[in-house]
């Protein structure tokens, strides 16, 4: 793993720039490294907990814990990625109805998966559908032209999930089960990974900020000593951002449907699929950005309720009582109360 050292004069990291972005320019006592993992790029931002050090030893543990943090996002995606035939999980979805032993971090992963299944209806399924599966890797690959025709050139053939899905997880043996059907961890794996790289800075911090693109923490205070503003990117692909949320102590995470794009059948498409249908879902929707404290929760409700469309984002983000904020594909916004208490400003 390489980390790079940023320079305070750099402005906003990478990072911010796909999804959310934070505002708030380096502080002169802050330590700012970045990593590139999990398909994109991962920024860790965090100050001392001593205002002003008095030599550099002062931020000895500081780096130590930035430098594990950025670690843990290389270990996750090596253990969860599915486009990589070598890694765990590919191994898993090769034979996905056999038992096997995998790191401690993918079983964590597929038991969380699971979870998020169950209390989303569903709704957050990572089962890939025949089209996606018969690639063999998921989140950043498509169906395959031969696939994707096969699925609907069948009558009445379902390309998605049409029976309950439980997987089996063994956690004192590390071993996993995944009940017959591949998966696709992308956005469970990113949130943990967020999630457990959080941790691992607030053992030398209370303020900082870890972002992966579409999904963030923030902790504390920003260096100006307000709260961590982050803009919400036009889907639309506007410059400025359609919201700043001011938040503290807590993540967030956005699906959109500029997540990566290939196309079926002459058609421009994306990867958030209808796990009922093996299409692509939200119809009429370009994004749906959710706030919660875990940052992994956020990542599955921001995907669950991109999955409910233009029509039913609303009904679906108040039954799951989620502070979200939504862009249909017509620029028309929505936002559920829960969010009022961190929605700083809208787009006129």
């Amino acid at each position: 793993m390489s980390a790079e050292r940023a320079a305070p004069t750099r402005g906003l990291p990478s990072a911010a720039r796909r999804g959310l972005r934070a505002h708030a320019a380096p502080g002169p006592d802050e330590l700012v490294e970045r990593t590139r993992a999990m398909g994109g790029d991962v920024t860790v931002r965090a100050a001392s907990r001593r205002t002003r050090p008095a030599d550099g030893a002062a931020h000895a543990p500081l780096e130590a814990a930035v430098a594990r943090a950025l670690e843990i996002f290389h270990e996750v995606d090596r253990a969860c990625t599915c486009s990589d035939a070598t890694s765990a999980l590919a191994r898993a979805n090769a034979a996905p109805d056999q038992w096997h032993v995998v790191p401690d971090l993918l079983v964590a992963a597929v038991a969380e998966s699971h979870d998020a299944y169950k209390r989303s209806s569903g709704r957050f399924d990572p089962r890939l559908p025949p089209p996606f599966a018969a690639r063999g890797h998921g989140e950043r690959a498509g169906p395959t032209d031969e696939a994707e025709r096969g699925a609907r050139a069948t009558p009445g053939r379902a390309t998605g999930s049409s029976r309950a899905w439980r997987p089996q997880v063994r956690h004192a043996h590390r071993a996993i089960h995944l009940d017959g059907a591949p998966i696709d961890l992308g956005a469970m794996a990113k949130g943990l990974a967020v999630r457990w790289a959080a941790a691992a800075v607030a053992s030398a911090a209370t303020d900082f900020l870890v972002e992966a693109g579409d999904v963030v923490f923030c902790a504390g205070r920003a260096p100006d000593g307000g709260p961590w503003r982050l803009g919400v990117e036009d889907p639309c692909g506007g410059g400025a951002p359609v919201a700043v949320l001011a938040l503290g102590d807590t993540g967030a995470a956005i699906s959109s449907s500029r997540a990566p794009r290939w196309t079926v059948d002459g058609t421009p498409t994306h990867d958030l699929v209808d796990p009922s249908t093996g299409r692509p879902a939200g119809e009429g929707l370009s994004s749906v950005t959710v706030v919660a404290r875990d940052p992994a929760t956020a990542g599955v409700w921001s995907k669950a309720l991109f999955l409910a469309g233009a029509s039913g984002v609303e009904a679906a983000a108040r039954q799951a009582s989620a502070a979200a904020l939504w862009v249909g594909s017509d620029g028309s916004r929505g936002h559920t109360q829960e969010l009022v208490p961190v929605l700083e400003r809208q787009a006129p």
